[in-house]
């Protein structure tokens, strides 16, 4: 599964390459992009390009309570993007905070979720192997996919709270405040 607008930096025409190649490994699966597509003549010709009519869907743009029935029903939701502006995803961390297993890039503030939280691929919008790698290890692992949903949930509950964050601004402030306003 694949989380909110589905512009070209969410690289789902890799997610696409990489689901053809995992395929034969994968008899069983669904791919649903939850959101909308930013361009759904393209988007709809990669999926027949690839002969995926049968295994991906898309729902257009869903309401939040749809939006997290959805995360709930997924076993992975795959959360690629590049480039990046640096921003956090949403999506994601909804999707960590209710315990699903997440595969991303190893970039950016991506990085930042622990190994044992989310599987994360190398950097490389060229070669959609190691994402079919990867999908084919979570599709067949349904330990690995609630372990990984399991210590991406404990993360978010003691990491990214609303009061966890209150705290951290609080030191951040505390900090700063004894430094000297002088220039050394």
């Amino acid at each position: 599964m694949s989380l909110g607008f589905a512009t070209p930096s969410k690289r789902i025409d890799l997610i696409l390459e990489a689901l053809a190649e995992a395929r034969s490994g994968l008899p069983d699966f669904e791919f649903w992009v939850v959101g909308e597509v930013h361009a759904p003549a393209g988007f709809r010709r990669g999926v027949a390009a690839r002969g995926l009519e049968d295994r991906v869907r898309s729902t257009g743009y869903v309401p939040l309570d749809r939006f997290q029935l959805a995360i709930q029903a997924a076993d992975v939701v795959i959360s690629l993007r590049y480039p990046t502006a640096g921003e956090s995803s949403a999506a994601q961390m909804r999707a960590l905070g209710m315990g699903r297993a997440t595969l991303s890039f190893d970039y950016a503030g991506f990085a930042d979720t622990p190994a044992d939280a989310g599987v994360k691929i190398p950097l490389d919008t060229r070669s959609a192997t190691p994402l079919a790698r990867a999908l084919l290890r979570l599709g067949r692992d349904a330990g690995l996919r609630d372990r990984l949903g399991r210590a991406a949930a404990a993360w978010v509950a003691e990491h990214c709270s609303p009061q966890g964050c209150a705290a951290a601004c609080g030191d951040l402030i505390r900090e700063t405040s004894s430094l000297s306003s002088t220039p050394p």
